[in-house]
């Protein structure tokens, strides 16, 4: 069984660097507020994570590197799943598309 979230709020993309000869932003994600159902155990996990958008390919990667989650609000159902205080990882890759089920992807750009 797949955890449930609801990440609403949309969370974030805060960019810190552009680099025009690779389409790549760094920065990272803020605003992260994820409620999440695994079996009995509800629990919120809070935080920010690093990310990395690549134009050409339409992917962002996110980790937690040196930024980090924390898990709050967890229900007693969630023995030996999630505890308050715990650093859940999140780690991967997102093909980021444009809304309503569109397949381009948006191009991010920095200004000098």
């Amino acid at each position: 069984m797949e955890p449930v979230a609801d990440t609403s709020p949309a969370w974030q993309l805060q960019a810190i660097d552009y680099d025009a000869a690779t389409g790549t932003t760094t920065g990272y994600l803020t605003g992260i507020n994820a409620s999440l159902t695994v079996l009995t155990c509800t629990f919120d996990v809070t935080g920010e994570v690093n990310a990395t958008y690549t134009n050409s390919t339409g992917v962002l990667t996110v980790s937690n590197a040196d930024r980090q989650l924390t898990v709050v609000n967890a229900s007693a159902g969630c023995a030996g799943i999630a505890q308050d205080g715990d650093h859940p990882t999140f780690n991967g890759d997102y093909t980021v598309v444009t809304p309503a089920g569109g397949t381009a992807h948006p191009t991010l750009v920095g200004t000098e």
